[in-house]
C-alpha cells in the first residue's frame, strides 16, 4: 500500500494508494519507465529508475502501487496496525514487513512479506503467533497512455510457515491486477482486483476469495500526500467467512527522498467487518 509522493507527492488511493504514475506516455515523445508492454505500437523511450525519483510505496493503503521499484533498487516497508470492535475483540499486527527488490529488468521486482499477529476475542481469550510468509513478483505491465491506465500484475504465494492459528496448512496463491490514472487536476485514481485461495477459519477448508478496491489520492503539501479508499473481501465457497467492506484514509510524509512515514485509519461498513482500525508505518529505500 503508499502510492503517494509522485511528482507533487500524490498518494494513491484505494485500493490502496496504488498508483503514482512512474511512466506517462506522451503524444509525441513517449516515455515508458520499465514496463513490460505498451498500449500502442508507438515509439517509446525506456527510462531507468533513479534514486532521485520520489518514493512510491505499497503502504499504507489497501491498493498496491502500480509501479515497480526499479532494477537494482531495494525498498523495505513496515508498519503496525491496531484493530478494535465494539464487542471488545480486536488485535494488532506488526512489523508488517515487505521487502521489494528490483531484479532482472526495470519492470520486475521480487517481493517477500511477513508479519506477526495478536488477537483478543470478545470473551477475553488471547492468541498470538506468526503469520505465513509470502513470496512473489510484481510486473509493471504498461504506462498510462491517454485514457488507458498504468497497470501492474502481482503473482505471489503464501507458504505454510506460520503458527497454526494464523497460518494455512498449504500453499495459497494470489493474483492481483492494479490499474491507475494520473488526472489533470493533480489527483490520482486507482483500483485493484484480486483473487486468492484462503482457508476458512471455522471449517478449515479452502475457498476462493475475491477482493476489489478503488481509491483517490491527492497532494497536501510539497512533502505530504493523502488518500481515501473503499475496499472489500468477498468469499466464494466458504462455510463461515462472510463479506467485509471497509473505508479508510491516511497521509504519508516524506522525511528524505529515501524515507517516508505514514498513518492511516478506517472503519467497517457492515457487521462482519472490524469496527475500527488504525496504523503507522515507514518506508526506506536504498
Amino acid at each position: 500500500m503508499s502510492k503517494f509522493i509522485k511528482h507533487t507527492l500524490s498518494i494513491a488511493m484505494l485500493s490502496t494508494l496504488a498508483f503514482s504514475t512512474a511512466a506517462m506516455a506522451q503524444d509525441e515523445d513517449k516515455l515508458s519507465r520499465g514496463t513490460l508492454l505498451n498500449w500502442s505500437w508507438g515509439d517509446y523511450t525506456a527510462t531507468q529508475a533513479s534514486m532521485d525519483e520520489p518514493l512510491i510505496g505499497d503502504r499504507p493503503d489497501f491498493i498496491e502501487a502500480s509501479t515497480t521499484v526499479g532494477l537494482g533498487v531495494n525498498q523495505l516497508e513496515m508498519g503496525w496496525t491496531f484493530t478494535d470492535n465494539n464487542d471488545g475483540s480486536g488485535g494488532k499486527t506488526y512489523p508488517e514487513l515487505l521487502l521489494r527488490k528490483g531484479i532482472y529488468a526495470e519492470w520486475l521486482e521480487l517481493r517477500l512479506a511477513w508479519s506477526y499477529a495478536e488477537e483478543v476475542t470478545a470473551a477475553g481469550a488471547k492468541t498470538k503467533g506468526s503469520e505465513d510468509m509470502s513470496v512473489g513478483f510484481k510486473i509493471a505491465l504498461t504506462a498510462q497512455e491517454d485514457n488507458a491506465p498504468e497497470t501492474a500484475l502481482i503473482l505471489e504465494i503464501s507458504v505454510p510457515s506460520g503458527d497454526d492459528v494464523f497460518g494455512g496448512d498449504e500453499t495459497l496463491p494470489t493474483v492481483m491486477y492494479i490499474y491507475a490514472w494520473e488526472l489533470d487536476n493533480g489527483m490520482t485514481l486507482a483500483g485493484q482486483t484480486a483473487f486468492n485461495r484462503a482457508i476458512d477459519g471455522g471449517s478449515g477448508d479452502a475457498y476462493l476469495e475475491y477482493s476489489q478496491a478503488i481509491g483517490v489520492g491527492f497532494g497536501l503539501t510539497e512533502k505530504m500526500g493523502g488518500y481515501f479508499e473503499w475496499f472489500c473481501m468477498i468469499p466464494d465457497g466458504a462455510e463461515t467467512e462472510v463479506q467485509q467492506h471497509y473505508m479508510d484514509g491516511g497521509v504519508a510524509l516524506s522525511i528524505t527522498k529515501d524515507l517516508q512515514l505514514d498513518w492511516r485509519a478506517g472503519f467497517g461498513l457492515n457487521d462482519a467487518a472490524d469496527d475500527f482500525f488504525t496504523g503507522v508505518g515507514l518506508i526506506y529505500r536504498w
